[in-house]
């Protein structure tokens, strides 16, 4: 009867243990993850050059971790998530191409980092990195959905997009500091001049999780105004409910840092 109720004790200690590092999503079958698994990472993600690095989520970032994929996966419907995303890793740390990551994305994973408040991973910033790498699962899998030519004319006279985030990285040049001389030319950073992919994430991270002057800067410039309608109009493609009145609401409710 001992050797029973010992069994059984180790039982619910590993489940409760398991159910501390990965929950699912209700009403989908996206698994929410803090910590390294063998198989996260596509095959080659492994080998040179990626050699991808991972380490498990803090104990201590585990429940705000919860919160935030449950704040951020809730602005979405259910049958979009089912559809387009099967896990989402919230790390303590992450590289590729020996160089250390906010977040990134492969197929139907997210991988993000949460290194804690006091190192600048507040709530809001990991929401954004969510949204911004959900926007990059969504653009690779509908990509009929954004006339790139027509986001091109936006930009401006002789401007050419960098070589994607990672040279962006290496070189320097991933700010994400707001400025007034981004702003005219339809950017919201330095990092959003790297590809088209990061210039509709940025636009998508701030629809979605809006900073204090995130209104006034679209009724202040029109090339980002004209970005956001146009991802607006992606979206609204996906599901009918993402409408302008939507992402307004969303304006009203969840501004902030």
């Amino acid at each position: 009867m001992l050797r029973l109720l010992y069994c059984i004790f180790c039982y619910l200690c590993v489940a409760l243990q398991l159910d501390a590092q990965s929950f699912e999503y209700p009403g989908t079958d996206c698994q929410i993850i803090f910590n390294w698994q063998e198989d996260m990472f596509p095959p080659n993600w492994d080998k040179e050059p990626v050699c991808a690095e991972a380490l498990d989520l803090q104990d201590s970032e585990m429940k705000r971790s919860r919160q935030i994929a449950y704040r951020a996966l809730g602005k979405y419907p259910r049958d979009l998530l089912d559809r387009n995303l099967n896990r989402v890793y919230f790390l303590s740390f992450i590289a590729f191409y020996n160089m250390t990551y906010g977040g990134s994305n492969a197929a139907d994973r997210i991988y993000l980092t949460n290194n804690g408040v006091g190192q600048n991973y507040s709530d809001k910033y990991i929401e954004r990195l969510l949204h911004a790498e959900l926007s990059s699962v969504l653009l690779r899998n509908y990509p009929g959905h954004l006339d790139l030519k027509a986001w091109k004319e936006l930009t401006p006279k002789g401007f050419s997009y960098g070589r994607g985030g990672r040279n962006a990285l290496s070189s320097g040049t991933a700010s994400e500091a707001q400025r007034e001389n981004y702003y005219k030319n339809g950017f919201l950073s330095q990092y959003a001049q790297s590809s088209i992919e990061n210039d509709f994430n940025a636009i998508a991270k701030h629809m979605f999780c809006p900073t204090d002057n995130w209104q006034q800067l679209l009724n202040t410039y029109p090339a980002l105004r004209a970005k956001y309608e146009m991802v607006v109009a992606f979206y609204h493609e996906l599901d009918p409910v993402f409408s302008k009145a939507y992402f307004s609401k969303l304006g009203t409710q969840d501004t902030g840092r």
